[in-house]
């Protein structure tokens, strides 16, 4: 049987709808189950236990690609601090991974924010 281009059209136009819809929710739960994490250890670090330390190194990075001529921007910042007589050194200022971005003015304001003996 023969369907007619009214058919096709209408059955195209709901195959596209059911696909938007189906890609939009997965694209939410992604972001949800990988986003929440994130803002829970957030909302918990406002509680935790602060200690004095001292920044080492806080300075931009630039990433260049080899297969672009872009390039991506990253504040590379260590710092050292004491807890219970111990040393630790870190280089984390964020929560997940570290940011990097073709906007180097984000990486600018963080180095500002932690510049080195302080």
């Amino acid at each position: 049987m023969v369907k007619s281009k009214a058919d096709m059209y209408k059955a195209g136009r709901i195959f596209s709808f059911v696909l938007g819809a189906i890609f939009i929710i997965a694209g939410f739960l992604v972001t949800y189950l990988l986003g929440l994490p994130l803002i829970e250890q957030a909302k918990a670090s406002k509680n935790w236990p602060t200690t004095k330390g001292v920044v080492l190194k806080s300075k931009v990075a630039t990433h260049r690609s080899s297969n672009s001529n872009s390039s991506t921007y990253s504040a590379e910042i260590m710092y050292r601090y004491q807890v219970e007589g111990e040393d630790y050194e870190c280089a984390t200022v964020w929560f997940g991974s570290d940011v990097s971005t073709s906007n180097r003015s984000l990486a600018q304001n963080t180095v500002k924010k932690y510049p080195v003996d302080k």
